[in-house]
């Protein structure tokens, strides 16, 4: 399987570098875009993403985190279908948080 790594610094908005959007576009020309079929996105240093402080509850937080998570996977999606893959399988592929942070507030796969 190939895992992609996209540097999440920050949930509280969508950055996902140029250079990373790139990588995408050079891997599906070099590999064909079928390389995806086996492909994972990691979110990396989503363990230092906390919601804002107004949210009370831990479900508030967890549809905040999936809600982010979300908008992540949609810029992804629109480089693997600006790279050749159809859409219907980007949005198969997944995009996942990684990390863990010690906090009472469990972060949870959106899936």
């Amino acid at each position: 399987a190939v895992i992609s790594s996209v540097y999440s610094k920050d949930l509280g908005y969508c950055s996902v570098e140029v250079s990373e959007l790139e990588a995408i576009k050079q891997l599906s020309q070099v590999f064909t875009p079928k390389i995806w079929d086996t492909a994972v996105f990691a979110l990396t240093f989503a363990n230092r993403v906390l919601p804002p402080s107004e949210m009370d509850t831990d479900e508030q937080a967890a549809e905040w985190f999936k809600k982010r998570i979300k908008e992540f996977q949609e810029v992804i999606v629109r480089a693997l279908v600006e790279s050749g893959v159809p859409q219907d399988k980007a949005r198969e592929v997944p995009v996942i948080p990684t990390g863990y942070h010690k906090s009472t507030r469990q972060m949870l796969n959106p899936r």
